[in-house]
């Protein structure tokens, strides 16, 4: 951790003295308080203020459309921020002499990752007086605003880890941000469908969806919100495990130019036994497939079906998400190449 840590003080420090960084707050703030205002125009112009009901429910809204953009805001700046800061580094030759240090290369994509949620950290900080103006309407739960922070936080980080992911093949920011978004959607949505099949619930859906559980947590807070909050916490980092084998095979094969040469690196081969992994989970949901069918069909009268469906759906994202990176990855090397 301490070799990550010098790294996020590096780029903290660089990131201090550049413009960019003080127009992109500037930016964030005044985009969420123009976004404030248009929705108070629409929501005053027929309220009654003598009622505190009406200001409780412009209160409400306010705070929702607020989050929502907010949500939105960081969703497209954070992959920018972590790519860029990673193809800078990487266009420049710094990061090949950085990962020659003492420092690992998963201590250093790290590092960098971090160092970029610092600043989307600021960004928030930036944004907390739109924030305070919602609430100062009141009609907001505190369980809502848990809910807010936390499902934003937990999107923010696995954006993060996916962009740097994607950074490393890519020269410029607008690759990773588009690969970052259509992993996201893949598997915030598509990959939440099997649960409604295994559930028969549309609820379901927030098995596995953190942006299911964003939209619907904000206006009724539920206990369950937890859980997809805290799997893609646990998925980020292990997007970041992974994006930290490749990027040891890519050192090794500078670049993929020289696959040979990364056959050399003992390290290399920590790919291979994650396949090997991949082709077993890939195997044991295989066999397994009819038990959300049986669950959908009979979950009505044997709830218990529900357990082992809940823990195959799991499975399931977690085996198509690591599929997912490991195509892009052979993709993105064939095309680089």
């Amino acid at each position: 951790m301490a070799g990550a840590g010098t790294i996020v003080e590096r780029e903290v420090l660089r990131g201090q003295r550049r413009w960019q960084t003080f127009a992109f707050r500037g930016g964030f703030a005044t985009a969420l308080f123009g976004l404030f205002v248009l929705q108070y125009r629409d929501l005053t112009a027929w309220q009654d203020w003598s009622r505190p009901s009406d200001m409780a429910y412009v209160g409400e809204r306010l705070f929702e459309m607020t989050m929502f953009g907010q949500w939105w805001l960081l969703g497209l700046l954070t992959p920018i921020l972590v790519a860029q800061g990673i193809v800078e580094e990487k266009n420049q030759g710094t990061l090949d002499l950085l990962a020659i240090s003492q420092i690992t290369p998963a201590q250093l994509l790290r590092g960098k990752v971090y160092s970029s949620l610092s600043h989307v950290g600021l960004l928030v900080l930036a944004g907390l007086p739109v924030v305070a103006l919602s609430l100062s309407f009141g009609g907001v739960a505190p369980a809502s605003i848990l809910v807010a922070y936390g499902c934003t936080f937990a999107g923010v980080l696995t954006l993060a880890s996916l962009s740097a992911f994607f950074a490393m093949f890519a020269r410029g920011p607008l690759g990773p941000l588009l690969l970052t978004w259509g992993t996201a959607f893949f598997g915030w949505i598509v990959m939440a469908l099997p649960a409604i099949i295994a559930a028969d619930d549309e609820d379901a859906f927030g098995w596995m969806s953190l942006a299911y559980a964003f939209f619907e947590g904000i206006d009724e807070p539920r206990l369950w919100i937890a859980w997809p909050v805290l799997l893609w916490i646990g998925l980020s980092f292990a997007i970041m495990h992974l994006a930290g084998q490749v990027f040891v095979s890519l050192l090794a094969s500078r670049g993929g130019e020289d696959p040979d040469s990364a056959l050399l690196s003992v390290e290399v081969w920590g790919i291979e036994r994650l396949r090997r992994r991949q082709a077993l989970r890939l195997t044991v949901l295989v066999f397994t497939g009819p038990i959300p069918l049986l669950s959908g069909y009979y979950g009505g009268r044997f709830a218990l079906l529900l357990i082992p469906s809940f823990v195959w759906v799991q499975l399931a994202l977690f085996t198509s998400l690591v599929a997912v990176l490991l195509a892009a990855r052979s993709l993105l090397l064939k095309t680089a190449s």
